[in-house]
């Protein structure tokens, strides 16, 4: 007999440059939900890395390092060297918190609509305990979570991984032209109970994770 699991969080998890932010991007896009959350941008000198800034998901325009107005706030890693991107914890502290506090006020205004975004999370906040407290707070609201998990285990993605509310999807590119989002916000999953992650059908091989 199949077994009904329930996720009301999503994270998307990956080797770099796969598609994970993309995919959510393309979902978010054509999707009616009401779309709040956080996103990160890395600022360039030329073809060189400088700083990764957090912004608002919905934030549409892209930053030019040189004549951004942004404040210092924004920026949560920066790159010495162009080698080593060393994390700024304080970004994630101020204008982290400012932005999921924020979605969470906007989202439970409406929250059979809302989609909170988290892309993404995983090694750079890892000094930032109240921002991670705050992440916490969001997974375990009643608003829905869709977010970018990175590939590398660390004690806070770990914490997230573990919770029975939340599926992790791995993503590669042979598997992302069949990922269709909408069918994990349904308010019940079905999956195949031979296996957490079965290598059977295209929709199958894409459970990671369901710690049921």
């Amino acid at each position: 007999m199949e077994k009904n699991f329930q996720f009301k969080n999503i994270f998307l998890t990956g080797e770099k440059g796969c598609g994970k932010s993309t995919l959510i991007n393309n979902f978010t896009a054509q999707s009616k939900l009401i779309c709040t959350g956080f996103k990160m941008e890395w600022q360039y000198s030329g073809n060189v890395k400088t700083s990764l800034l957090i912004l608002p998901y919905n934030a549409k325009s892209k930053f030019n390092p040189i004549h951004s107005e942004l404040p210092a706030a924004n920026y949560i890693a920066g790159y010495w060297n162009g080698v080593k991107a060393i994390p700024n914890p304080e970004g994630f502290e101020n204008t982290g918190i400012k932005i999921l506090q924020e979605s969470l006020a906007v989202s439970i205004q409406s929250p059979d609509s809302s989609l909170i975004i988290l892309d993404e999370l995983g090694i750079l906040e890892k000094n930032a305990t109240n921002f991670k407290n705050e992440v916490i707070q969001v997974l375990d609201s009643r608003i829905r979570v869709l977010g970018v998990l990175k590939k590398k285990s660390s004690v806070f993605s770990d914490i997230l991984i573990k919770r029975s509310d939340t599926l992790i999807l791995e993503i590669n590119p042979d598997t992302r032209d069949h990922v269709n989002l909408k069918i994990f916000f349904n308010k019940t999953r079905r999956k195949s109970p031979t296996s957490k992650h079965s290598e059977s059908g295209e929709m199958d091989s894409l459970w990671l994770r369901t710690n049921s």
